[in-house]
């Protein structure tokens, strides 16, 4: 909620040519509008403490995805596993440590080429989940769902326009 009522502060505060002319809009855009530097320092601690939120999940998850793919053995598990559930591995940690700041180091030229490909993937992982779902539902041994459970108009809604959602990487 708080992200969504930056966009919309910012968006009525400056117009969108000048905008699009700042190197950081959210934060030139409070500074721009009211002059009080606490304003901006405040938007610009939000920005970091959201981008430090998302890099500890997807560190803490990566770390998570390597112990799965050992256990499932799909990559050699001798220095990923955990022999005890209490005891916490260090290859895993220094590994997501070590493609993380590589990733901070090369910067946009790396990221924008993940997010086009993960946005393309999740899109495509959607297509095939609905059509395997069509396909099932045209089997007649298949036990039908009751048609009177209805669960409300919005669901279908929202599942549908999923790929829509996406957003490109360059904006």
């Amino acid at each position: 909620l708080f992200y969504l009522l930056i966009i919309l502060v910012v968006a009525g505060l400056v117009p969108s040519a000048r905008l699009a002319s700042y190197d950081l809009p959210a934060v030139q855009a409070f500074d721009a509008a009211f002059g009080m530097r606490a304003i901006t320092n405040v938007v610009l601690i939000m920005a970091l403490l959201g981008l430090m939120t998302v890099w500890n999940a997807t560190f803490f998850a990566g770390i998570r995805v390597l112990e799965g793919m050992a256990s499932e053995g799909l990559i050699d598990g001798k220095w990923i596993l955990r022999r005890d559930p209490q005891q916490s591995r260090v290859a895993p940690v220094l590994l997501m440590f070590l493609a993380c700041m590589v990733g901070a180091l090369i910067g946009r030229p790396l990221l924008l080429p993940i997010v086009s490909v993960a946005g393309l993937v999740v899109t495509l992982l959607f297509l095939f989940v609905c059509i395997a779902c069509l396909v099932r539902r045209r089997r007649q041994d298949l036990v039908r769902p009751d048609p009177s459970a209805n669960d409300g108009p919005g669901t279908g809604s929202v599942v549908g326009l999923g790929p829509f959602g996406q957003a490109h990487p360059g904006f």
